[in-house]
């Protein structure tokens, strides 16, 4: 046998393996998943269909990307993975047609942790679910933590149902202490909200520290939140710029009246630097070298007393 016969045959060979392969390993996904739909899609109401839509992805992907293994060896063997692919596309293409006539839809959520429900209501505009971390102003006094989800009709019975399945539940003493923390929740968040207006206002006389914080017309993203928000929390951003990242710690750990500490919503004030891996691949922010994020959590202390205590640290930043 030749050797020019021999990388052909072994072209083919490979190709057509690779596609067995393909769709062995998609009917193993489909069988494993038809398991899970004859276990649960009464409670989930998962249908067959939507695996359907996945496996359509897939085989697109695998039309697209399959060609390769022929392409980069041989004309022939080509030819034929191009033939496959060409297969699964459509296949795909099928699929999610299908999917989309029998009635595919997304869900939309939002975490509402910074507003909370008392300054703004995403059920009412739209949203099929809202998402607090029950464990900062719900609670307000960081001695516990939990979440909570509030959906509309659309989705109610199929989160009702995952609830069920997988059996998550908040402990007797946990919901007793958001309980008691959601009795006062209007009054403290009233008064988070007057002492980072006073805050607010103090820092903006400082030209090298922008805020991020809806205090004023012309602050970042204003008009949108007055749109949707009847209010602002405690919770703001402070972007200074400062000649060395030192100088920024040293600011925050000059801070008397404000712990360190990550999870904010309690009755206390906090600050915290937070570093370029903590403040995540986040476009809009896009600092200069000489420009730092630090977190501040505005608490219920007396805002004179607060504003004091900033003053006399910012020193540490000329």
């Amino acid at each position: 046998m030749s050797s020019e016969k021999f990388i052909k045959n072994k072209t083919v060979l490979i190709t057509l393996v690779s596609a067995c392969l393909i769709v062995i390993i998609s009917l193993g996904i489909r069988q494993t998943f038809g398991m899970f739909y004859f276990d649960f899609s009464t409670d989930l109401g998962i249908t067959l269909s939507q695996f359907g839509f996945a496996l359509g992805l897939q085989m697109l992907l695998w039309g697209v990307f399959g060609p390769w293994f022929g392409v980069i060896t041989d004309k022939y063997g080509g030819h034929i993975a191009v033939f496959i692919g060409f297969i699964f596309y459509l296949v795909g293409i099928l699929m999610l047609y299908s999917q989309y006539n029998t009635g595919l839809y997304f869900v939309t959520a939002i975490d509402n942790t910074w507003g909370t429900p008392y300054f703004l209501k995403p059920i009412k505009l739209g949203f099929d679910m809202s998402i607090v971390s029950a464990t900062k102003y719900y609670s307000g006094h960081s001695d516990v933590m939990g979440g909570s989800l509030a959906v509309n009709k659309k989705v109610f019975a199929k989160v009702k149902a995952a609830e069920r399945v997988t059996g998550l539940r908040l402990g007797p003493d946990d919901a007793y202490l958001i309980t008691r923390g959601l009795r006062t929740l209007d009054v403290r968040l009233d008064r988070h909200r007057e002492n980072a207006k006073k805050v607010a206002e103090f820092l903006s006389k400082f030209k090298n520290i922008k805020l991020l914080y809806p205090y004023k017309k012309d602050s970042y993203n204003f008009r949108m939140w007055k749109k949707y928000y009847s209010g602002a929390s405690g919770l703001m951003g402070l972007r200074i710029k400062a000649k060395s990242e030192k100088a920024v710690v040293k600011f925050v750990n000059n801070l008397k009246l404000f712990g360190h500490g990550y999870s904010w919503g309690g009755f206390e004030s906090l600050a915290l630097h937070q570093n370029v891996r903590e403040q995540g691949n986040r476009s809009y922010l896009k600092l200069a070298k000489n420009e730092h994020i630090v977190r501040l959590h505005v608490g219920l202390e007396d805002p004179s007393d607060l504003i004091a205590d900033i003053k006399q640290s910012l020193k540490h930043l000329k």
